[in-house]
């Protein structure tokens, strides 16, 4: 039996455990007649020449619509409800409609935890009056299924639709269902923060920190901060052994001063300014990189400042002035900041920490006009709400407060570990909810912003440890993806013991290089030279017995025997990358894998991701080194051939040698580079297909041609209207397609003058939709002509994405079949769609989007886009999102 060990991390505080069974029916009113705020409007922000007009008017029992013009409307009702989280509910709405056609409407939900976060449903209006139920098409961010949180709910159609006839918002409500099993825990409180104000230069002086000897006094300006900080070292005065710059490095010596600011207020990004009585200077900058996956801290960078040291009769005196864009103060009115002088071997602290350096630990300064007066407020307690099957939780905040003024408004923000910060505007009481956030292990930085009615800030901040109970996985066999059948044995097979690979007599050429492959990765792994034998029966055995299930294998390990047997080729290399698995995730000595049966085969015939290069390269990035080709295989070996995935789309247009391109310098992977990716990829039975942008997001190709540049075409896409642009790109994606010698080539295609307001339906009078499908067509054919399948994205293809522009959805009249459509979003509909015009479908997701089980049988291949997916640490620095 397999075990899973679990490991507390930290201490976990236990609260409360409910298990709330009972079943509760209510109802809960969204709309309120004549007294909710709703909001109509014509979407004039997506196209200027629409002039639609919606008209309100309230009766009753309705708030009834009409519409004149032509445009798409919305209608936009304000959740005033706080619907509570951990309850199953439906959302319904009501609507009356005594038009004759049946126009679409969208309905948008927006929610107040997760500006990101959407739902997004579509029914057909029907006359009469009927009730409608939500239900969600499209998702993105910490949306909630219960609808905690709701903010918004939008009713979007067009105008020219609903004709003469009244759209009559009757009722919306959600019907509420029974309360989910809860667990509640406490989180350990870590800190309290010292929070001082500041006022504008020239109102009052302020000294806002004491210690000893040293005071620290400060103000503010539109664009500057200023700070005077002064000790008194005595009659010797601050030690001060450097004043030469060039070796400010040595300045933790002296009695230095520290100040950091993290201004973004995320527990991420600091400024740390160093100085001492010479006025000797170290700055540094610290953030992560999300790119390079790493901590980037550049020290001695510039920070635009004045310091003005002065020291008489042993006291230190210095004025700084920074302005607020060095620290990158943001829209909150208040910043994490830390004040370190050291004195001898004494360090004052403004905000009292044994570790001064990370933003958690900084106190809090304010930005206010005036002070605040009267009034105190702490955070003491925060208790963690899990919901059973909902990834997010309620954090609940014990709120003690005293003397604040009446009619005092209040925000709370919450910054989470993985250093996003969310604001929310709640009511002041003893206790604070926020609904659905995200439950990560690490450190919860709370700030209880408080407001007067002339808008000073109270602000009450802490810290709170958010344990969580991780299992280790030590000793446990994972095989991924996770196999129809993994059934762990008694005992271990020891590959040392004869390191022997076993191939049926007269194996296949293919057959030979699977056991090739797997003997060079077992050598790595265990340090043994495998030798590989035909006709045996030592050692690993590997065999090929056709079965039920393409690609799929079984895999056997007993004490005497480990062996191998595949449905067909692919299958037997997959059951030996399920043998590297469980040697790596469970062995106990160097080359023994456990006893086990694992049986799998995949469910869909391309596991399929898609990464690139171009957007972080087309905006400037450099690299701080060329890793080579041998990092960008590691990092396949490990997240594609080791998932088992077989179709590997990669766009290395800014990154690859174009041979038919010298002009284009690409210093990352040469000719010879992509020729080893490809035969690398084959080796694993991944099919290497090369990505360019044809068209649409052009990034890749400045242009060099003197006479496409003398057409004066207004946007890149617009060129692909002559077949002289196809004597530009053609040649450099032939390039990379025989290099790599592949069988498909991907050439884009998304979100066609999408960016662009306001857009013509022509260009010089060919509607724009033909001038896509015609480039197209002159694709299909160049790319059958050199013996290669193309692939596109599918959103200018249907009505229900970027097609429903410019008539661009009929495209498909005449886009050739040889075409395998790539879909990105909406896969609940156009994978069905373009299924039933006679296109092929891989389903490549944006986001979190998953293909409904209904909608499988009409794709070939599933998988995730990776955007600006980057190997590279970059030189300047820069996060590039």
């Amino acid at each position: 039996m397999m075990q899973r060990i679990s490991q507390r991390i930290g201490l976990i505080f236990l609260a409360a455990v409910c298990f709330a069974a009972s079943v509760f029916a209510g109802e809960v009113e969204l709309l309120e007649i004549g007294k909710s705020k709703i909001a109509a409007f014509c979407r004039k922000h997506e196209n200027k020449e629409w002039d639609a007009v919606p008209v309100r008017k309230t009766v009753s029992d309705a708030e009834n619509f009409t519409f004149s013009g032509t445009g798409r409307c919305t209608l936009s009702l304000i959740v005033a409800q706080k619907l509570r989280d951990g309850v199953k509910r439906e959302l319904r709405y009501v609507i009356a409609y005594d038009g004759d056609s049946q126009p679409e409407v969208e309905v948008g939900i927006v929610f107040n935890n997760d500006e990101e976060a959407r739902l997004s449903s579509r029914f057909s209006l029907q006359k009469g009056e009927h009730e409608y139920t939500f239900k969600p098409i499209y998702r993105r961010g910490r949306y909630s299924l219960d609808f905690a949180n709701l903010r918004l709910v939008t009713f979007t159609m067009a105008a020219e639709k609903i004709g003469a006839g009244t759209f009559s918002l009757r009722r919306v409500y959600v019907r509420e269902g029974e309360q989910k099993k809860a667990v509640v825990t406490k989180l350990e409180r870590t800190g309290e923060r010292n929070c001082a104000e500041i006022f504008p230069s020239g109102t009052q002086e302020n000294i806002f920190f004491k210690s000893g000897s040293t005071t620290l006094s400060g103000s503010w300006d539109a664009d500057t901060l200023r700070l005077r900080t002064a000790t008194d070292f005595g009659a010797a005065g601050p030690k001060t052994e450097v004043r030469d710059v060039a070796i400010n490095a040595n300045l933790w010596s002296d009695d230095l001063t520290e100040l950091f600011f993290s201004g973004t207020n995320d527990n991420d990004r600091y400024v740390q300014y160093v100085y001492n009585s010479a006025g000797v200077e170290w700055v540094a900058v610290r953030t992560y990189d999300v790119v390079a996956a790493g901590v980037i801290r550049k020290a001695n960078t510039t920070f635009e400042h004045q310091l003005k040291p002065v020291v008489e009769n042993g006291i230190a005196t210095y004025d700084i002035e920074i302005p607020l864009k060095s620290i990158e103060k943001g829209k909150l009115k208040f910043i994490g900041f830390q004040f370190c002088q050291h004195v001898g071997g004494e360090t004052r602290l403004f905000n009292p920490t044994k570790r001064f350096v990370p933003p958690a630990n900084y106190g809090v300064l304010v930005f206010n006009g005036k002070a605040f007066g009267s009034g105190s407020a702490r955070l003491t307690e925060c208790r963690r709400t899990d919901y059973a099957g909902q990834d997010t939780s309620a954090f609940e905040f014990t709120c003690e407060s005293n003397g604040i003024p009446a009619g005092a408004k209040a925000v709370m923000h919450l910054v989470s570990p993985d250093h996003t910060i969310h604001s929310e505007p709640v009511e002041m009481a003893d206790k604070i909810t926020l609904s659905g956030m995200k439950n990560l292990p690490g450190t919860y930085c709370a700030y209880l912003e408080i407001l007067n009615a002339a808008g000073d800030s109270l602000v009450a901040a802490a810290n709170f440890m958010n344990m969580k109970e991780i299992p280790a996985r030590l000793g446990e066999i994972i095989i991924f993806p996770e196999p129809k059948k993994l059934v762990p044995g008694e005992g271990a097979f020891s590959l040392a013991a004869e390191p022997v690979i076993s191939l049926p007599a007269k194996a296949t050429e293919r057959t030979r290089l699977t056991a090739k492959v797997i003997a060079e990765r077992l050598e790595r792994i265990t340090g043994l030279a495998f030798s590989i034998v035909e006709g045996g029966g030592k050692g690993l055995v590997l065999d090929i017995v056709p079965g039920e299930h393409e690609q799929g294998y079984k895999l056997e390990v007993t004490p005497p025997e480990c062996r191998v047997v595949g449905n067909d080729e692919p299958g037997l290399y997959y059951g030996c990358v399920s043998l590297v698995q469980a040697l790596l995730s469970a062995r106990t000595q160097t080359a023994s894998v456990p006893a086990l049966t694992v049986e799998d085969w995949p469910d869909l015939k391309r596991r399929c991701i898609e990464f690139l290069h171009t957007g972080v390269m087309a905006k400037g990035a450099t690299p701080a080194e060329n890793r080579g080709i041998g990092a960008l295989l590691h990092w396949l070996e490990k997240y594609v051939a080791d998932s088992k995935q077989n179709w590997a789309v990669m766009d290395l247009s800014m990154n690859a040698q174009m041979l038919s391109r010298p002009d284009l310098i690409r210093e990352y992977y040469t000719n010879e580079d992509l020729i080893k990716l490809g035969d690398w990829c084959r080796e694993r039975f991944i099919e290497p297909i090369p990505r360019f942008q044809l068209g649409s997001h052009n990034w890749w190709n400045p242009e060099v041609n003197a006479e496409l540049e003398k057409m004066g075409f207004e946007y890149t896409e617009d060129k692909a209207s002559t077949p002289l642009y196809d004597s530009t790109v053609f040649p450099p994606v032939m390039d990379h397609v025989r290099a790599l010698k592949a069988k498909y080539v991907h050439i884009g295609g998304d979100e066609w003058w999408t960016r662009i307001k306001n857009l013509s339906a022509d260009l010089n009078g060919v509607p724009r939709w033909k001038i896509i499908a015609d480039f197209w067509g002159r694709c299909a054919a160049f790319f059958k002509e050199n013996g290669v399948r193309p692939i596109i994205h599918g959103d200018m293809l249907t009505k229900t994405h970027n097609g429903i522009r410019c008539d661009f959805y009929r495209i498909t009249e005449t886009l050739s079949r040889d075409y395998i459509i790539e879909v990105w979003s909406y896969p609940e509909s156009v994978c069905r769609e373009m299924a039933e015009k006679g296109f092929e479908v891989n389903a490549v997701m944006t986001g979190d989007l998953l293909v409904p089980e209904s909608e499988l049988k009409f794709i070939n291949g599933f998988g995730f886009n990776l955007y600006h997916f980057n190997i590279y640490r970059f030189r300047d620095g820069k996060v590039y999102p």
